[in-house]
């Protein structure tokens, strides 16, 4: 499986370890509702900041060394980013391309040697988000809404792996960004509402394309400068 390099993110929320931020742990009734992209462009921060060592610890004020965060750090940090950064439209959350400005505002600001631009569904995505996982860079991912259903309530199906290391279906998504940290032939492994889930690879392609579109689905794909 190519994979991140270093351990991922982890928020400690009453004593248990997460994988990734929970929007829904969040104070903000606004980013509890419709901050999952918020959390994932973060999370991807946060990662990047640890990895390379930013010298610039305005940049995430949440960081103070401490692993896992301190949830109550964690919120705070998520709130002054959807003010400064991601800002969010109630109760439709965001979207990719607002997520891309969000993250080259920050990058500039805080002179980064990054850039990132969002990359709808195409035969190419999964080499992009290989790329970026072997530059050890998190990949945010959009699951679009149903289209043109959008009332619908199936979505893509979320899996976790049992105590015999099979996987089964624990939760669906539709209108979330999920961020990938690693992935294989048939399976992308993800961070969403602070658990790790698996999501077949081909169930995602199929979901852009037949049930919802691949405008509305994509990824955030972000280089070194």
């Amino acid at each position: 499986m190519t994979q991140l390099k270093h351990k991922y993110i982890s928020v400690c929320y009453g004593g248990i370890e997460s994988y990734g931020g929970n929007q829904q742990r969040s104070s903000d009734h606004i980013i509890k509702k419709c901050g999952c992209g918020v959390v994932a462009a973060m999370d991807t921060l946060l990662y990047l900041q640890a990895r390379c060592h930013w010298t610039d610890v305005s940049a995430l004020g949440c960081i103070d060394g401490a692993v896992p965060i301190a949830g109550e750090k964690y919120d705070s940090c998520l709130i002054a980013m959807r003010k400064d950064y991601f800002p969010l439209l109630y109760p439709l959350g965001t979207n990719g391309l607002s997520l891309a400005l969000g993250m080259n505002r920050f990058f500039r600001r805080h002179r980064l040697p990054f850039h990132g631009t969002w990359q709808p569904v195409t035969a190419k995505i999964r080499d992009e988000m290989e790329l970026m996982l072997d530059s050890d860079i998190p990949v945010v991912c959009a699951v679009g809404a149903k289209f043109p259903k959008f009332w619908e309530k199936t979505g893509l199906s979320l899996q976790v792996a049992d105590g015999l290391g099979q996987l089964r279906p624990a939760a669906n998504a539709r209108a979330h960004f999920v961020t990938v940290t690693g992935m294989d032939n048939e399976w992308m492994q993800v961070s969403s509402w602070g658990r790790k889930y698996y999501v077949s690879c081909g169930d995602f392609l199929r979901y852009a394309r037949e049930s919802s579109n691949p405008l509305l689905c994509g990824i955030l794909y972000m280089e070194r400068k």
